[in-house]
């Protein structure tokens, strides 16, 4: 069933997540069965593993051959899209600051000669505009942290509605008993940007980046 709306949904130990509300028995990820229950469930029998190998950028980069390419993602899933150019500035090398950012954008390799920058774009209908150019090498680990949420913010000012969208194409009718609170959600999203309190996803308010003790002890 790949390539359709019934894709199946694995647990990080690589086993189908069932849902019996549903024929197959199976969650899928346009199931309006999956709720937070699910993944709750799901992430208390996986706690975080302390042992797991630390995270690599590499893991999170896009190809730039399509179908399937970061253009592609960044249009689809609606995040701006960030190019690394020139050498890998060493922060990335630090796991807690790619959990810290890594969920804003959608990351691919860009020119690897050059200067050390990022090139962030907004990716919409097959079209690329550039957002910001950031000299990664002139900015501490602090700074280029504060230069890529004030990025994300600017695109979340802008970023598509889809709720529309959803309801204009057949295969999205299932939502329509929610359309009006998805569009809700949508506007509320845009003015929480457009006033500076939006907090990119999986951060907690007040939160400090847990990366800059050990990256300016450096």
């Amino acid at each position: 069933m790949l390539g359709t709306g019934r894709q199946m949904l694995l647990d990080p130990a690589g086993n189908v997540i069932p849902d019996a509300n549903v024929p197959g028995g199976y969650a899928t990820r346009y199931n309006l069965h999956l709720t937070p229950k699910i993944l709750d469930a799901v992430s208390a029998k996986f706690p975080p593993d302390t042992n797991a190998p630390r995270l690599k950028l590499d893991w999170f980069l896009w190809p730039a051959k399509p179908p399937f390419n970061a253009a592609a993602m960044a249009n689809w899933d609606r995040k701006p899209m960030a190019l690394v150019e020139g050498s890998i500035p060493a922060i990335f090398d630090n796991p807690d600051f790619l959990r810290w950012h890594i969920r804003q954008f959608i990351w691919t390799r860009g020119q690897t000669n050059g200067p050390a920058r990022l090139v962030i774009q907004r990716v919409m209908n097959r079209q690329q505009t550039e957002l910001a150019m950031i000299d990664a090498a002139a900015l501490t680990p602090r700074q280029l942290g504060q230069r890529l949420d004030e990025v994300w913010r600017d695109y979340m000012k802008q970023r598509p509605f889809t709720a529309k969208g959803y309801s204009e194409n057949p295969h999205g009718k299932m939502f329509d008993p929610i359309k009006t609170r998805m569009a809700d959600e949508e506007v509320t999203i845009r003015q929480q940007a457009f006033d500076g309190t939006l907090l990119p996803p999986g951060r907690k308010p007040g939160e400090a980046p847990p990366y800059l003790k050990s990256a300016e002890a450096k």
